[in-house]
């Protein structure tokens, strides 16, 4: 479950997600949210800037695993596609994965669900935590 954080100015949101509801996207997330601790994601709203972020990603989910069509499998990134911090940034500061297709798109409705409910604009800041 993800629960909603607060947002108190320059402080950010804080976002968390649940290993219960989604074990997989919960696995990659703490994977790499771990390493880059002091560095909080910041929500990117350009739709053309996110499906970017996310070629990045599935071209490297292609080249490290190979055609996945049809296995129910889905290429997850960490950074999300929807920051700026995304897999086409050009740092290399990203991870992708393939995971169970429902998860991956649950666990983006969630991050969707948690910007709108919490207010969190474009270029703002947000914590995640991972809840046991």
């Amino acid at each position: 479950m993800v629960a909603f954080g607060r947002v108190e100015g320059e402080v950010g949101a804080d976002v968390a997600f649940s290993g219960h509801s989604l074990p997989l996207v919960l696995r990659h997330v703490a994977c790499r949210a771990g390493r880059a601790r002091d560095r909080p994601p910041h929500r990117l709203i350009n739709r053309d800037k996110q499906d970017a972020n996310r070629d990045v990603a599935i071209a490297t989910c292609n080249d490290v695993w190979g055609n996945y069509e049809g296995s129910g499998l889905e290429c997850d990134e960490y950074p999300f596609s929807s920051t700026y911090e995304g897999a086409a940034k050009n740092d290399n500061r990203y991870s992708a994965r393939l995971i169970d297709g429902r998860d991956n798109r649950k666990g983006g409705e969630r991050i969707q669900k948690v910007y709108e409910e919490n207010r969190i604009l474009d270029n703002d800041l947000f914590y995640l935590k991972i809840v046991p």
